[in-house]
């Protein structure tokens, strides 16, 4: 099963044993929270900051792979802390302005273990 690795405090991992997905296998994906997933496919991270160069690495990444990691995390204290990986989903239209960071997801493309 594919599986994503990272380390403490990078906003991205690497996508590992995924042969079956040869356009993620071995790729570098940006990481997303789930608590920002508005339902049906909408992410609002309100947190994200257009002048921050970190968030313009995310940005761009998303922006360039059409690709993004879902991750679960504790939010009860800042900073969040990564529970677990959930899984890669495609994305489309994605925007970082004065309001956060805005994209769509498009399909589910792996569970991840």
């Amino acid at each position: 099963m594919p599986r994503a690795v990272g380390q403490q405090g990078s906003w991205f991992a690497v996508i590992e044993n995924a042969n079956r997905y040869p356009d993620i296998d071995g790729k570098r994906l940006p990481c997303l929270h789930q608590y920002w997933w508005s339902s049906p496919r909408d992410y609002h991270d309100k947190g994200a900051a257009a002048d921050d160069d970190e968030w313009k690495n995310v940005s761009d990444a998303l922006a360039a792979s059409g690709y993004a990691i879902l991750t679960s995390s504790d939010t009860s204290s800042m900073p969040w802390r990564r529970i677990g990986y959930i899984a890669v989903f495609a994305v489309e239209n994605v925007v970082l302005g004065v309001d956060g960071l805005r994209l769509r997801f498009t399909k589910r493309i792996c569970d991840l273990d």
